[in-house]
């Protein structure tokens, strides 16, 4: 039996409804599969080519019910948190999002600094505790904001964008990433939440492109768009990404305007919110 999840107008999502919510599609990771997944920034910082996805974080989640089921439960992903920030416009997949094999491989959203910093836990030992591995000790923790900067831009120094260019859009005038684009893609919020025009290196910038048909509303597949120089996807946009510093997340996610998509973008949050996940980076403490 298929089920359709409308995305918005006129566009939908065909699920498979005789398929378990809840099923397993892989195994916990192995030190050579986290390794696989892992770009060299420098000779001792390694950072994540995917933001954690729904599947990656099940599989964290699951291994946690079996030694901890009360910090499982305190660690478990907030799904109200597609209605209690996006109010009128909370998409209607909101309630599979996490658990339907169809968004696998999206971002996970809606859940803690504190079970982010449990999931880089989580990853550090497995993978030191594993005889075959290629580094000796590591860890994997979320990034400061000057790591989460420099991994975005690719080894561009102070480019604006992981892609190396001053635009949103490419010369086909298909988006460069996943945001929110109304009119001007050079839009920021003010206080107030109201949207107000900026300009970068003090030039308009602006070109206007036609909606490509791989752009949603909401998240997207962690390999979506193209990797940046060092090969890692989606630096901008999709998901604002959680840094060390409590309640900061960078980046910018589907629901930024323009000007919030950038390598030096900081959102701050205060709980659980469907705009940010997170990405794990590893530090080479033992060659």
């Amino acid at each position: 039996m298929i089920a359709k999840l409308f995305l918005s107008s006129g566009i939908f999502l065909l699920i498979g409804t005789h398929t378990s919510l809840n099923i397993q599609l892989s195994s916990d990771p192995t030190a050579k599969t986290i390794q696989e997944t892992m770009a060299k920034v420098n000779d001792s910082l390694y950072a994540s080519k995917y933001e954690v996805s729904n599947l990656d974080y099940r599989n964290f989640l699951g291994y946690l019910k079996t030694k901890d089921p009360a910090l499982a439960e305190s660690y478990k992903v907030d799904s109200t948190g597609w209605s209690q920030e996006l109010r009128y416009c909370e998409p209607p997949t909101g309630r599979y999002y996490h658990k339907h094999p169809a968004f696998a491989d999206y971002p996970v959203v809606n859940i803690s600094y504190e079970a982010a910093i449990a999931y880089c836990k989580w990853l550090t030992e497995l993978y030191n505790s594993e005889t075959k591995r290629k580094f000796r000790k590591v860890v994997f923790t979320l990034p400061l904001e000057k790591e989460w900067t420099v991994a975005a831009q690719g080894g561009r120094s102070n480019s604006i964008f992981p892609w190396g260019q001053y635009y949103l859009v490419n010369k086909k005038g298909f988006y460069m990433c996943n945001f929110k684009p109304v009119g001007d893609p050079y839009f920021v919020k003010d206080s107030l939440g109201n949207p107000v025009i900026v300009n970068y290196n003090g030039e308009a910038n602006i070109h206007s492109a036609e909606f490509p048909s791989d752009k949603t509303f909401y998240t997207m597949n962690v390999k979506s768009f193209s990797p940046n120089d060092l090969g890692i996807y989606n630096m901008c946009g999709n998901v604002a990404e959680m840094t060390l510093k409590d309640g900061y997340a960078m980046g910018g996610s589907w629901n930024s305007y323009g000007g919030e998509i950038n390598t030096k973008s900081i959102k701050q949050y205060q709980y659980p919110s469907p705009e940010v996940g997170f990405r794990v980076f590893m530090k080479i403490v033992e060659p």
